[in-house]
């Protein structure tokens, strides 16, 4: 018996019909041109990449990789990935491309575009999604750091988007961050010993990506990091150097934001 076929969108995507898709390219217009303005140029990378894109830039630790991409194998039985994020993808180019051979540095480039990830849909959340995004890559400069938030700060302004609150935290670099996330993983340990387990999740961020627990939203886990020894504490004099730098850009162009110790990115490509 073969199976009826389903005429209707998969789940987690959906169709975007004539106003919604005016919305969306005028979105898009919105941060292209404003990006531009910031002196980043556009960047188009393929929908899909070699999977080891992913694996090795966003980290094969990350949930991204382990439950949520969109991977198949081609004719060619090469593994491939559909989209996820966006930084991954910018960096193959910018090394395929010789950029950083240039002496043109920094890279400021911008780029938008539907994505995919296999999660659970929910309000505000879809498998396939739009996502545009910037970076400047090729210098340490903490106005590169303050630059990009301005540029996001003033997209929201011309959306006319207000109730906006700016985190911000640093991850350290590849100096100081192995130390705070042993240390991290140290506290978490003992505090499981002390009292009970991590979920199943976290069991294995544990061992694999700790600061990653932090992201858990179950409340048994997150009382297990209360009292926990937070990134800023643990930052080497360079690093602490950089993010006074970024803060007090930040103030000097009139964008508020708020410290918050227990913002982390499990992806590996973050630093700062």
């Amino acid at each position: 018996m073969t199976s009826r076929p389903h005429f209707s969108a998969p789940k987690g995507t959906r169709d975007l019909l004539p106003d919604d898709a005016d919305e969306v390219l005028q979105f898009e217009g919105e941060f292209s041109a404003l990006a531009r303005l910031y002196g980043f140029s556009p960047l188009v990378t393929p929908a899909f990449e070699h999977t080891e894109v992913f694996e090795r830039g966003v980290g094969e630790a990350t949930d991204i990789v382990n439950k949520e991409m969109y991977t198949f194998a081609d004719r060619g039985d090469r593994s491939m990935t559909l989209r996820p994020e966006g930084t991954a993808p910018v960096m193959r180019a910018f090394i395929e491309h010789g950029i950083g051979k240039s002496g043109q540095l920094p890279w400021k480039v911008f780029y938008l575009g539907p994505m995919w990830r296999y999660e659970r849909p929910q309000a505000g959340r879809m498998r396939e999604f739009r996502q545009v995004g910037a970076e400047s890559i090729g210098s340490a400069d903490p106005q590169y750091d303050v630059e990009l938030v301005d540029l996001v700060a003033r997209f929201f302004d011309r959306l006319q988007i207000s109730d906006v609150e700016l985190l911000i935290n640093s991850m350290g670099d590849e100096q100081c961050r192995p130390a705070y996330s042993k240390a991290f993983a140290s506290f978490v340990a003992g505090a499981v010993e002390k009292r009970h387990p991590l979920c199943d999740d976290c069991t294995r961020r544990l061992r694999q990506n700790p600061l990653r627990i932090f992201d858990c939203k179950k409340p048994g886990c997150r009382e297990l990091t209360e009292g926990a020894p937070t990134a800023v504490e643990s930052l080497c004099a360079d690093c602490i150097e950089h993010f006074e730098a970024v803060k007090s850009g930040l103030r000097a162009i009139g964008v508020s934001f708020r410290l918050e110790p227990r913002l982390v990115r499990g992806l590996d490509y973050y630093t700062r």
